[in-house]
């Protein structure tokens, strides 16, 4: 069931306060997951800041939108002197550097992780209110639905997948990319069913997990020995139970890795993938 924002009278209060100020001209952010949100709502002569990571494409959907401007690290003294009029920051932005931008009286909005479709949207929806861009942000979150709803994966067939990530990392349950293949209809082995974000497994318990498609990110163009660990030879005594070699699918980590309308084609990617997957089950 779709999230609905207009559903809690407090939203409607937390809202209002939020949109007290005037129009924000000069916004900074220190989190990869705000630059996002900042990149996708504002033209950039409203952005006097973002963080040095928004300009990596492997992390960052926007990071073409990010070239040219002026980088920060998550520290207040790289913040003073652009005299912001609002600063965005992630939950776990260093508490220090928040804390101090406040205590100066600069006003600073934090956004929570988005671990599910409902704070994806949330976040949107809070953002365009901060910003005062609610229109853009009412439509990023439309299409985003619009996108979501297309998906219809044939219900009844399970197809199990495994998310691995460099240096072993895998999904939890309570995250977003849980929430993206819920959607899509594939059941995963996940570190754990408590397991918030990304966890870690072992070796044994992928062979031992029998998936039928492995999700990963595709290589970075510089060397990793995240990465190389994932070609390992043990990985060949991965099989499904059928004893076939499961297919890897490319999931590039900017679709998914924040909260944002590009989780749509992360959806997308996987759904292609689970109606592939089968149509190849049923071949053979």
């Amino acid at each position: 069931m779709h999230f609905i924002i207009i559903t809690f009278v407090s939203f409607f209060f937390f809202l209002s306060s939020l949109a007290a100020n005037e129009r924000p001209e000069r916004v900074a952010s220190l989190n990869l997951c705000t630059d996002q949100l900042v990149l996708e709502l504002l033209d950039r002569d409203r952005i006097v800041s973002v963080t040095y990571l928004a300009t990596d494409p492997v992390i960052s959907y926007l990071a073409d939108r990010a070239k040219g401007l002026p980088k920060n690290h998550g520290l207040a003294e790289e913040i003073l002197p652009l005299k912001p009029d609002l600063i965005l920051a992630g939950a776990f932005t260093s508490r220090p550097t928040t804390s101090l931008l406040k205590r100066l009286g600069y006003r600073v909005v934090v956004f929570d992780m988005a671990l599910s479709f409902d704070t994806l949207r949330l976040n949107i929806i809070k953002a365009g209110v901060v910003l005062r861009e609610e229109k853009k942000a009412a439509q990023l979150v439309n299409t985003f639905n619009q996108h979501v709803e297309r998906i219809h994966p044939i219900s009844g067939i399970p197809l199990s997948v495994i998310v691995l990530q460099p240096r072993a990392a895998g999904v939890g349950q309570l995250s977003l990319l849980g929430d993206i293949l819920r959607t899509v209809g594939f059941t995963s082995f996940s570190v754990t069913d408590e397991t918030m974000g990304v966890g870690w497994v072992t070796l044994d318990r992928i062979i031992e997990a029998q998936p039928e498609l492995i999700i990963s990110e595709p290589d970075p163009p510089w060397p990793s020995l995240g990465h190389l660990a994932m070609r390992h030879p043990a990985y060949e005594a991965v099989r499904d139970k059928q004893g076939r070699v499961p297919t890897r699918i490319n999931l590039p980590a900017n679709l998914w890795n924040c909260g944002g309308p590009q989780v749509a084609k992360a959806v997308s990617i996987l759904a292609k993938a689970r109606a592939t997957a089968l149509d190849q089950r049923e071949i053979k």
